[in-house]
C-alpha cells in the first residue's frame, strides 16, 4: 500500500507542476511577444521610400502637360467653325483624324506623308514602360516603340503602336484593342 500512495502522490505533484509550467510558459511568451510588437511599432518602415516609388510608378500619366493651358470657350467656339470648314471641305471618312489641339485643326490638308501611331500608354519608369511593352507584345503582333518625352522635372516615356500610313488602318486597330483587351488609346499624328 505505501508503494501505491508514493505513485498516487508523485502522479499529483507532477500534474500540479506540468500545469504550472505550461502556464508560466505561456505567460512569459505573451510578455515577449508584447515587448517585440511595442518594438516594431516604434521603429520606422525601413524600404518606406521605396514602397511609395512603387505605388506612384504604376499609374499612367495624363496626356496634358503642365505648360498646356486649358481651352476657354472662346477657344472652343473658335474650334467649332473650324470644324464646320472641314466638313464642308473635306470628305467625312477623314473627320476621325480631327483632334481638340487648335494647331492640329489650323495644320490640317490631306498630305500623304503623314504617318499615325497609337499610344496606349506612358510611364514615369522606363522599366514600367518596358513591361507593359512586353505585355502588349504577347497577344498584338505589330511594331511597338518607346518614346522619350522630357518634362520639367522628369521623362514620360510612351508606349506607342506603329508607325501607320493609313487612318483607316488604325482606326480598325484602335478599335480592335479596346474591344478585345480593354486598351484604351490615343491616335498621335507626325509629319
Amino acid at each position: 500500500m505505501a508503494v501505491r500512495r508514493f505513485k498516487n502522490i508523485y502522479r499529483r505533484k507532477y500534474m500540479k507542476s506540468k500545469y504550472s509550467s505550461f502556464s508560466i510558459g505561456l505567460i512569459i511568451g505573451l510578455i515577449i511577444s508584447a515587448i517585440f510588437a511595442s518594438y516594431i511599432t516604434k521603429l520606422p518602415i525601413p524600404f518606406r521610400d521605396k514602397i511609395d516609388q512603387l505605388q506612384k510608378e504604376n499609374y499612367a500619366l495624363s496626356s496634358i502637360s503642365k505648360e498646356k493651358n486649358l481651352l476657354k470657350l472662346q477657344d472652343c467656339q473658335k474650334l467649332m467653325k473650324n470644324k464646320k470648314d472641314l466638313l464642308i471641305n473635306n470628305p467625312i471618312n477623314d473627320l476621325n483624324i480631327i483632334n481638340n489641339d487648335m494647331n492640329i485643326i489650323n495644320q490640317y490638308k490631306e498630305i500623304n506623308n503623314k504617318t499615325y501611331y497609337l499610344q496606349v500608354g506612358s510611364y514615369k519608369n522606363i522599366n514600367n514602360a518596358q513591361l507593359f511593352k512586353n505585355k502588349i507584345e504577347k497577344f498584338l503582333n505589330l511594331k511597338i516603340i518607346i518614346q522619350t518625352a522630357k518634362n520639367k522635372d522628369y521623362n514620360v516615356y510612351r508606349v506607342l503602336i506603329g508607325p501607320f500610313l493609313d487612318i483607316k488602318e488604325i482606326d480598325t486597330i484602335q478599335k480592335n484593342i479596346l474591344d478585345k483587351h480593354n486598351i484604351k488609346s490615343t491616335i498621335i499624328i507626325r509629319q
